[in-house]
């Protein structure tokens, strides 16, 4: 077990309010389709909820600086290398529930794909739409923005273009027009909560 497996293991496992830190600088993301919110920020630590509308294609792509697990919610297919890992049908047909009041999930509801820096990952939500997370661990010392940022491979359009060329703009218009082309000019953002140290897997918090 690595440094992301604990990650993601406290993750999933902290609940509410713990799973929520999100940042005041640009969390929210808006490229082509899909919508996008950071949950979580902290140091090299992220967590991104994605929404993408129906049918977007999301092309073969890599991410050079990120390590992750891209978690299916509900109507996406996964893919890693080309090959299917999380097929869309199971990510939209209900399971079994074993008590009246239990609420039915899609059979893959928080399956999980591993993918590593530099390999190609993709796929495409369903009619309906579709959802995942994304926890990463960013790596050579690259401060967190999004994963549409750190990208090699074809983008989803011309919003996407812009949010690679301008990762820390777009989404906040604290910090710039709505194209994200004006840098800030004496913004002063307030910090984020730092998470309990006690609850945080080893090495996840500094001493401040």
């Amino acid at each position: 077990m690595d440094d992301l497996d604990k990650f993601v293991n406290w993750y999933l496992a902290s609940g509410s309010p713990r799973s929520f830190n999100v940042p005041a600088q640009a969390p929210i993301m808006d490229i082509d389709g899909i919508l996008g919110l950071t949950l979580f920020r902290f140091n090299e630590y992220q967590v991104q909820l994605f929404i993408a509308g129906p049918s977007v294609v999301v092309p073969p792509h890599s991410h050079p600086d990120i390590d992750s697990y891209e978690m299916a919610i509900f109507g996406v297919q996964l893919e890693l290398n080309n090959i299917v890992k999380i097929p869309m049908a199971r990510c939209m047909n209900a399971k079994p529930t074993q008590t009246p009041w239990e609420i039915p999930t899609a059979i893959d509801y928080g399956k999980r794909l591993r993918v590593r820096p530099g390999v190609l990952h993709g796929g495409l939500s369903s009619p309906l739409g579709g959802s995942f997370l994304s926890l990463q661990k960013w790596l050579n010392g690259v401060k967190p923005s999004s994963v549409a940022a750190n990208w090699v491979g074809p983008t989803l359009g011309e919003k996407h273009n812009r949010h690679i060329k301008f990762p820390e703009f777009i989404g906040d218009p604290r910090l710039g027009d709505k194209r994200g082309r004006v840098k800030p000019q004496n913004v002063q953002l307030p910090p984020s909560p730092i998470p309990n140290s006690q609850q945080c897997p080893e090495g996840l918090v500094q001493k401040y």
